[in-house]
């Protein structure tokens, strides 16, 4: 679900006090030898603070269109890094233009550099029943396969021609679906949610069958095709159900029986207009 943005970085700096020794023209051993090894400790706890600190790169400032997925592939690092950094809520879909982030250092674990951030309050989001799309959590990138950089261009440039092919079939316009899959995954089939949303369009295990219906056929989500597939029927469908194309955009995130009886909740809304500023730049 998914801009380029200055990051600044943060200057760290861990001063190590030298042991003072006193002048002495005798030096019992056992003294050397504990002034020794206070020296080490020190030395030590000051590499160790350092190497906690330089974990986080930096702070940065949450744009409209952002994601934590186009965050962190532009920092270097990983959604769950970016997620864990922040104690962000929902695996961290939930973010806001003005939210301020920590971004861990490109290539840290997830939980180096922990510190914890400003709270944020989102409305709690309830999974619609069968037979409409389920919510899905953010694109968190927990099963995706390193590429070179050439192989992973190559990659989505296929992804691309695919949705665009797909999308002709089923009469569904091809810039809404091609804003859809980027919005979800950068046009990647390789990316998998922390709560199990798959592929391209990041469809949901739940309603696979349902897609299935929709298309006629046995859909399998791991099958670049069939993901493609079943997330331009679901839209088709939402399009045609829903009551207007910003509705269609937003069930597709949220559910539609959620928007229904709630309405698009404010993350809603800011994924319905990075979908259309996606739209508009196809």
């Amino acid at each position: 679900m998914p801009l380029v943005a200055g990051i600044a970085a943060v200057s760290i700096a861990v001063a190590i006090t030298p042991t003072a020794t006193s002048p002495s023209t005798t030096s019992h051993p056992s003294t050397s030898s504990a002034a020794s090894a206070t020296s080490a400790a020190s030395a030590a706890s000051a590499l160790s603070a350092l190497s906690v600190l330089s974990a986080v790169q930096g702070d940065y400032t949450v744009r409209r269109g952002d994601s934590t997925y186009t965050i962190a592939r532009r920092a270097g690092t990983t959604v769950q890094a970016v997620v864990a950094a922040n104690g962000l809520q929902g695996g961290g879909r939930r973010i806001h233009p003005g939210q301020r982030l920590v971004i861990p250092a490109a290539g840290t674990d997830a939980q180096a550099g922990r510190r914890q951030a400003p709270a944020t309050t989102a409305p709690t989001r309830t999974a619609p029943p069968s037979k409409a799309p389920t919510s899905k959590a953010p694109v968190a990138r927990a099963t995706a396969r390193t590429s070179p950089p050439a192989a992973a261009g190559t990659q989505k440039a296929q992804v691309r021609a695919l949705i665009e092919q797909v999308a002709d079939e089923h009469g569904v316009d091809r810039r809404l679906a091609l804003a859809v899959g980027l919005q979800e995954s950068g046009w990647r089939q390789d990316v998998t949610s922390h709560v199990g949303a798959r592929g391209t369009m990041q469809v949901m295990p739940a309603n696979a069958r349902w897609a299935s219906s929709l298309a006629g056929r046995r859909l399998d989500l791991g099958d670049a095709r069939d993901n493609v597939t079943a997330g331009v029927v679901i839209l088709k469908q939402l399009q045609a159900t829903a009551g207007s194309e910003d509705a269609a955009i937003g069930a597709y995130y949220q559910g539609l029986p959620s928007v229904k009886k709630r309405g698009m909740y404010r993350e809603t809304h800011r994924y319905v207009a990075s979908v259309k500023a996606h739209r508009s730049r196809m």
